[in-house]
């Protein structure tokens, strides 16, 4: 939020803020914060944090800009907040209502990939499944391997491969991994797994359409999605439209049966999934 104006009464100081749009809630942490500040950027980091709060700044504005490049540019302009929390507090990101971000990225050695991951939710458009699978969350860790592979040289199948070996090791332990389909995760209560499942997903499609192709179909979108919402069916129609090549045992194995996990846990990559070789 913006801080609309403060008024002093004896000892008692109310503020009143507002958010740039309408919004559901507001962002409020309340600490003994230091503040860095770029073109458009705010951080609020703690005050042993300096070092880790310009890092943040300088990876949030190369990471804006990778963004727009891929994807075209936000539906309004950024006025981004960016508020440190404490570790295992949970991030969250919103166009309006800023980003809260977890301590470990501020460490001076900690990774960028967390706040990219918070960033590239700013390229999305309304989520209207109910409920939904959240395959932007898939989306999301699949860029943040992307930008920390092109802004911090980060290798972008190695990242692929350990996510592909924790979910095979997972699947011992949740056995809901080798029977549950994708889109039904939502409705079963699975979504802490479109994370690594959606990212598999998209680097495999990813690796099929070429960096050009992909950014434009997942950047158009975007733009025509972006003041009416999404579903992921319209996803999958969208996708299709957009490559001439004939999707639909890709969308079989990734998403409505789970058949990439029959493929994965034989030792296939993750980028073969789906399409015949």
């Amino acid at each position: 939020g913006r801080l609309v104006r403060q008024n002093t009464v004896r000892e008692r100081t109310t503020f009143l803020y507002e958010s740039v749009a309408p919004v559901p809630f507001l962002n409020l942490p309340i600490a003994e914060y230091s503040l860095s500040e770029g073109d458009g950027v705010r951080i609020y980091h703690f005050p042993g944090d300096s070092v880790g709060g310009s890092r943040v700044l300088e990876s949030i504005e190369k990471g804006q800009q990778l963004l727009s490049t891929w994807f075209g540019p936000l539906s309004s302009p950024p006025d981004l907040v960016v508020m440190e929390i404490p570790e295992m507090w949970g991030s969250q990101a919103s166009l309006t209502g800023g980003i809260i971000q977890t301590a470990d990225v501020f460490g001076e050695r900690g990774s960028m990939a967390p706040i990219y991951h918070e960033l590239t939710h700013l390229w999305n458009a309304r989520d209207l499944d109910l409920p939904s699978a959240r395959w932007n969350e898939g989306l999301a860790t699949f860029l943040q391997l992307r930008m920390a592979h092109e802004l911090d040289g980060e290798n972008l199948d190695d990242a692929a491969r350990r996510i592909a070996d924790r979910i095979v090791t997972q699947a011992a332990q949740t056995p809901a991994i080798s029977s549950i389909p994708f889109s039904r995760y939502g409705e079963v209560g699975l979504t802490d797994l479109s994370y690594r499942v959606g990212c598999l997903m998209f680097y495999s499609l990813y690796s099929e359409m070429g960096q050009a192709s992909f950014d434009d179909a997942i950047g158009d979108f975007y733009q025509s999605h972006k003041d009416r919402g999404w579903t992921f069916d319209g996803l999958v129609s969208h996708l299709q439209a957009r490559w001439p090549a004939d999707l639909t045992g890709f969308f079989r194995e990734w998403i409505y049966t789970t058949g990439w996990y029959d493929q994965l846990q034989t030792g296939i990559s993750p980028a073969a999934i789906g399409f015949e070789r």
